[in-house]
């Protein structure tokens, strides 16, 4: 697997969230600053390597993907490939429970 985003800043989520919005291209994410997983690095996107290659393209037919998942599955992960709006094939997260709420309040100390 290659994992190429682990934690992101609040301003490099803005960035992304601003795709398709404010800022040219499509949309890459539904989150805004701190509605991601990514700001409190609970969240990973990856996609399997074939031959030392990333492979961008999700086929369910693909092993490398079913084992992506399966192994995801077993890990605990949530996979973004089975949600129902805005579904994100390379994107796994954990919320450990929290809310994103939650899990704001417990980073940035909000009574």
């Amino acid at each position: 697997m290659l994992v190429y985003c682990t934690r992101r800043t609040a301003t490099e989520q803005a960035e992304l969230y601003a795709r398709g919005r404010t800022a040219p291209g499509p949309k890459v994410t539904n989150a805004a600053p701190w509605q991601s997983w990514h700001q409190y690095g609970r969240a990973i996107d990856a996609v399997p390597l074939f031959a030392g290659k990333p492979v961008w393209k999700y086929d369910p037919a693909n092993g490398l993907w079913a084992v992506a998942v399966e192994e995801g599955d077993k890990a605990e992960l949530e996979w973004a490939g089975r949600w129902k709006t805005f579904r994100e094939m390379v994107h796994w997260q954990d919320t450990g429970g929290l809310t994103l709420a939650s899990a704001y309040k417990l980073i940035h100390d909000v009574a």
